[in-house]
Order: C-alpha cells, then sequence, then structure tokens
C-alpha cells in the first residue's frame, strides 16, 4: 500500500512538471499581431505565422515587429504561413529572414518570383510546392533544404543552386515537367535519388559534382537528355567514381555525352548507355578501368569511340549493334575482352568488342 501511494504521488508530480514545462513555454511564446500580420515572438525573434489580408499581388515580408516599444527582428516564415494564397504573384524575402518553414507557401499557385534572402540557411519541406515559379536562385547562404522544396512547380524552367548545399533531398525539383537545364555545383555531394524526378523536359545537364556515383535514379529514369556534361574544375577529385548499371539507359535523343578527363571516373556500369540511339560519340577517358556489359549496346549513331590507355576489361556487348562503328581502337592495357557469337565483324579484335556493321568493321590494339 505504501509503494503504491508513492508510485502515484511520482506520476503526480511527473503531470505537475509537464503542466509547469508547458505553461512556461506558452508563456515564453508571444503572439503578436501588426495590422493584418501574425507573429509568435521567442527569445527575441519573430516568426511570421500568417496575413490575414487579400493584397498586395507583389508582397514584400516585414524585416521587424515592434510591441510595447521592443522591436523583434523577423528571423522566420512559419510553417504555411502562406499556404494557399493564390493571389500571391511575388515575394521579396528580407535578409533578416533565416529560415523559412515547411509548406510556407505551398500551393501560391500564382507565385512567379521570389527573391530569397542572402542569409537565408533552410528551406522546409514543401516550403515552395506547387507555385507558379519560373526560376529560383538559390543562395549560397542555405545549407538545407526539404523534399519536395520546389517540386511540382510546372513553370519552372531552370534553378540556380548555391554553393552552401550539400544535399538535394528527394524530390527537391521533382515533377517541375518545364525544367530544361540544371548545373549542379562541386560542393553538392549528396543527391537524392529522384531529385529530379519526372522533370519531362529537362535535356541538359552540367555536373561539376563531388558525388561518389552518377545514376539516373536521381532524376527518376529521365531518357529525353540531348547533352550530358560532367565537367572538372581543376581538381583531380571533382567527377564520379561510377557510372552505375543502366545510368542513362534508353535516353533515344541524347547526342552527345562529355566528361572531363580529370582522373575520377574509374567504372561504366552495364547497360549504361545501351539504346541511346542518337549518341555520336565517346571518348572514355583513362582513368576508366572497366566498361559494364552492353555498355554502349545499340548505339547505332555512334561513328566514333575512344577508349583511354587505362582500361583493363571491356565487359561482353559492350558495343554490340552499334551499327555505324566501323572501328574501334583498343588500348593494350585491355587483358581480356568478351567474345560476341552474333558479330559480323571480320576481325577477332572487333568480334571481341561486339562491334556489329553492315559492312565490315575493324578493330585494332595500340
Amino acid at each position: 500500500m505504501f509503494s503504491r501511494n508513492i508510485h502515484d504521488d511520482r506520476i503526480a508530480m511527473k503531470r505537475n512538471i509537464a503542466f509547469f514545462v508547458s505553461l512556461t513555454f506558452c508563456l515564453a511564446l508571444q503572439a503578436l499581431t501588426d495590422g493584418p500580420w501574425s507573429f509568435t515572438v521567442a527569445d527575441g525573434e519573430a516568426t511570421l505565422t500568417g496575413y490575414s489580408g487579400t493584397g498586395p499581388e507583389d508582397f514584400v515580408l516585414p524585416s521587424s515587429v515592434e510591441s510595447d516599444g521592443v522591436s523583434y527582428p523577423v528571423t522566420a516564415v512559419g510553417s504555411s504561413a502562406f499556404s494557399g494564397k493564390n493571389w500571391i504573384k511575388s515575394i521579396l524575402v528580407p535578409a533578416s529572414v533565416t529560415n523559412i518553414a515547411n509548406s510556407a507557401f505551398h500551393d501560391c499557385t500564382n507565385l512567379r518570383v521570389v527573391t530569397l534572402s542572402t542569409n537565408l540557411l533552410s528551406i522546409g519541406s514543401s516550403a515552395f510546392r506547387n507555385t507558379r515559379l519560373s526560376t529560383v536562385d538559390i543562395p549560397d547562404s542555405v545549407k538545407n533544404m526539404g523534399e519536395w522544396a520546389f517540386g511540382g512547380c510546372n513553370a519552372m524552367t531552370n534553378a540556380v543552386i548555391g554553393s552552401g548545399l550539400e544535399a538535394l533531398p528527394n524530390y527537391a525539383f521533382g515533377y517541375c515537367n518545364a525544367f530544361q537545364s540544371i548545373e549542379i555545383p562541386s560542393t553538392l555531394t549528396n543527391i537524392s535519388n529522384s531529385a529530379f524526378s519526372n522533370c519531362k523536359a529537362l535535356r541538359e545537364v552540367v555536373w561539376n559534382t563531388d558525388a561518389e556515383t552518377l545514376n539516373g535514379d536521381i532524376f527518376g529514369g529521365q531518357t529525353n537528355w540531348v547533352s550530358l556534361v560532367i565537367a572538372g574544375n581543376g581538381s583531380t577529385t571533382v567527377g564520379v567514381s561510377a557510372l552505375l548499371d543502366n545510368a542513362f539507359s534508353g535516353c533515344s535523343q541524347l547526342k552527345t555525352f562529355e566528361i572531363a578527363d580529370d582522373g575520377s571516373l574509374g567504372n561504366i556500369g552495364a547497360s549504361a548507355f545501351s539504346r541511346a540511339v542518337s549518341l555520336k560519340s565517346i571518348a572514355i577517358p583513362g582513368s576508366v578501368t572497366n566498361i559494364g556489359s552492353s555498355a554502349f549496346w545499340v548505339c547505332e549513331a555512334m561513328t566514333n569511340a575512344t577508349i583511354g590507355a587505362g582500361v583493363e576489361t571491356i565487359r561482353p556487348n559492350a558495343f554490340e549493334y552499334c551499327s555505324a562503328l566501323a572501328r574501334v581502337e583498343i588500348p593494350s592495357s585491355v587483358s581480356g575482352t568478351a567474345t560476341t557469337e552474333r558479330s559480323t565483324a571480320t576481325s577477332s579484335a572487333a568480334r571481341r568488342t561486339g562491334c556489329r556493321s553492315s559492312s565490315s568493321a575493324t578493330a585494332a590494339r595500340r
């Protein structure tokens, strides 16, 4: 009986503590209004939580709010603060703001222009999802971005990603159906799968990143590529270590693929460019040691393939059914190539690379 009373007393004490903590938090979090603007204030800083007006279309967020003679800087835009306010067409985020919370401008379907604070540190999940932004310039100050931050922005054609961002989450720009080109900075080293999923108009990408692997899942299986450039910047660490299996398989419109010979690419995976039927030429850097099976299978427009001196293995059918490819020079570094039973090429080297042409294909070691 005595122990039971102690147990009950402990439960009552925990409830009292929880109550007082909650009460203290509520007292510390002060709600303010200034005309149509709503705020909460804590620790001397204000969060913009809402707006009750219906205009103007061109919106400048306040940088401070005053109460009882005290001025508080507005450092954040709160969750869903302006969600669904379809009359907003442009927003200027002041320099005082360092955080834009989840869904802050979600479903502002007429929002076309946003100017972000150069002191902004984070952009929350779905912050600008389903808006009409045509472009966005993400400042170098931004360190974190949430999933779907700019997802579903169907009018967006391009974006500038600042140098402070190291990770790009799932669907960061997913379903931006008008997205045409993107340059990925060298500082962006962690790109989640589907970051650019279903960007159906995406044609060109310049890749400057230190990311270890490059695969098509990042772009949601995008197959409409016209140009891919993996660029170096003078550093031997810039680039990718591997083009994964099926990375750009089926990219029927891909005409040019360039990769800097900076020592970073070591492997081209199986079927990496299979059925890229418009790809005209490929220059494989000397850093590559392995070309996967069917890597360039059915690249029917390919007329020239340069294989770097570091390649050691060419897997089965790597260049099979490259019907316009008449000659492939195989470097002496190659210790073994795969035979292709269906090849009609006359020389044994051509048979091993799998080149197939209506005329006799030839291959030579150098």
